[in-house]
């Protein structure tokens, strides 16, 4: 019998370490798979730049890929910034700080959106009053029987 409780014992404790090594064996897996993909994500970052994160102020001397001020006018151009009096900037300056150009198309932009909103609002409360009208009984005799 004691011989038998000290096989059972390795047994049990073969079978915790086994069970300990496994969890190990896990975390480590997970770390490498997070590393893995943090490691393919600062690929990608390098391989393609991050949109537009530069050159958002209009106004703000332009600045190229490197972080350094432009200053030759076809590369303003490439950038899509202005030259104007010897200098890269974004976008056209006036005297109001922003370009005409730029704020029509804003207020273009957010007439849309507010229409797509509008419309939205409207065809979200002609389904309600459908699924208000079947739950209140304004159906057809047979319909409601049917339910």
């Amino acid at each position: 019998l004691e011989t038998e409780e000290k096989s059972v014992g390795a047994i049990v404790r073969a079978d915790l370490q086994r069970k300990e090594a496994h969890r190990l064996m896990q975390d480590a897996m997970r770390r490498s798979s997070r590393r893995r993909q943090l490691w393919e994500v600062a690929q990608d970052e390098l391989a393609n730049p991050a949109p537009r994160r530069r050159n958002t102020v209009v106004g703000e001397q332009a600045i190229n890929s490197f972080g350094l001020v432009i200053t030759d006018e076809d590369d303003c151009k490439a950038e899509g910034a202005s030259w104007k009096d010897g200098e890269c900037r974004v976008g056209v300056v006036e005297a109001g700080g922003a370009t005409a150009d730029s704020e029509a198309k804003l207020h273009a932009r957010m007439d849309a959106a507010s229409s797509e909103i509008v419309d939205g609002f409207r065809k979200e409360s002609e389904m309600l009053e459908g699924v208000i009208a079947r739950f209140t009984g304004r159906l057809p005799d047979e319909v409601v029987r049917a339910l």
